[in-house]
């Protein structure tokens, strides 16, 4: 899968590039990178149209996930929406260096 690396230093990361990508993304998952418990942050259409393929990949990679939905349109990107997002990824026992996905 081609690749573009984002050269940010000690934060760098890549980019990959493909067709079907969501469908293989536990593929390019890397567990010395990223934590076994993943967090996809996603609204309700973007969830049915993408949701079960980047779960399933991720399940198949080993990791466990969880969906947080967040209701569509401007109004919903606020500091209160934020804050539920992080009330719950508290309660599923996130913390600092957890995986957060925002799929759309």
């Amino acid at each position: 899968m081609p690749k573009i690396k984002v050269d940010l230093g000690k934060n760098s990361y890549d980019i990959n590039i493909g067709v079907d990508t969501l469908r293989n993304i536990g593929e390019v998952y890397d567990p010395k990178v990223f934590t076994e418990q993943v967090a996809i942050v996603t609204d309700p259409l973007v969830e049915e149209l993408y949701g079960s393929k980047v779960r399933a990949s991720l399940r198949d990679a080993g990791c466990q996930v969880h969906t947080i939905e967040v209701p569509r349109g401007e109004k919903y990107k606020s500091l209160k929406m934020a804050a539920a997002i992080y009330d719950k990824l508290v309660a599923l026992g996130f913390h600092r260096d957890s995986t957060i996905i925002a799929l759309g």
